[in-house]
């Protein structure tokens, strides 16, 4: 967990995957959940892919954060947000 910290602290974003159970339901780990919150508290941007749909996503999850349905959607928002920045160094930070 240190380890995680250490790399949200350094980070100008989270962006978190969160899988689909066999359900197609949401399935996002109790780590994962606390690193948002670590994340948000920090001050972080939070983006979430989930390709279910933010429908299905807990408002907990969605109230904190921008969802995208597809990778390809949400790289074209990362490099339109951040590219423009030409001498930060962005780190992306995955759980």
């Amino acid at each position: 967990m240190i380890q995680f910290v250490l790399l949200i602290s350094e980070a100008d974003f989270v962006m978190i995957y969160i899988r689909k159970d066999d359900k197609e339901n949401p399935s996002i780990s109790a780590g994962c959940q606390s690193e948002m919150v670590y994340a948000y508290s920090g001050g972080k941007k939070i983006y979430v892919l989930f390709a279910g749909g933010k429908r299905k996503l807990s408002p907990w999850v969605t109230q904190f954060s921008k969802v995208f349905t597809n990778l390809e959607d949400a790289f074209k928002f990362v490099l339109s947000e951040y590219k423009t920045k030409k001498e930060a160094q962005h780190e992306v930070f995955f759980c």
